[in-house]
């Protein structure tokens, strides 16, 4: 039951989170959407960064569980899981509840290098780089970390493109920059 309400807490804060932004949403608003008292809250997060951090992890999470069925029971090459990777942010930019990416704004919000937000966002951040490269390496690229740092940005700037000029635009322009960055391949 106590694992129930934690989820129905961090759920109901990442949707509230993604719709307002971090700081616009109080600790208050949380507790009414999710119709438990403070206590519940007090009882599994020791404060609302913990309560962040345990969003971002949930939204870390549903990324690599998207990756993971689209790409359960596959063989395929390296280059076929980096177009998962650009389905996946398509299909997000298109989906309903696309709001931008929580972790940028959460950088924005919580930017101090050393708070434990910051630090939970530059470490998914630096994950997320870490598996580019790797798939740059398994292309047998000469750079692949350069490469894994090439595509975060080219994805992070794909994200911001969506959000303020919608997903068609965007999803042109980050194909058309992934095949630069991989003119051979792609």
């Amino acid at each position: 039951m106590a694992s129930l309400r934690r989820e129905h807490l961090v759920d109901t804060a990442l949707r509230l989170f993604n719709e307002n932004g971090y700081h616009a949403t109080g600790i208050d608003t949380i507790l009414k959407e999710a119709g438990v008292a403070k206590m519940t809250l007090y009882n599994h997060f020791k404060s609302k960064d913990d309560l962040v951090v345990a969003v971002l992890q949930k939204r870390e999470e549903w990324f690599q569980d998207q990756y993971r069925q689209k790409t359960l029971g596959w063989d395929k090459k390296p280059i076929g899981r980096l177009k998962v990777w650009l389905e996946i942010y398509e299909e997000w930019f298109r989906s309903p509840d696309f709001n931008g990416c929580m972790f940028q704004k959460g950088a924005a919000e919580y930017a101090d290098p050393e708070g434990p937000v910051f630090r939970a966002i530059r470490a998914y951040k630096e994950r997320a780089m870490k598996q580019f490269a790797t798939l740059g390496a398994e292309m047998g690229l000469k750079d692949p970390i350069s490469f894994g740092r090439q595509l975060m940005v080219i994805l992070e700037g794909a994200i911001q493109g969506a959000k303020l000029f919608g997903p068609d635009p965007a999803i042109e322009t980050m194909r058309e920059m992934v095949r630069h960055l991989l003119p051979y391949r792609a």
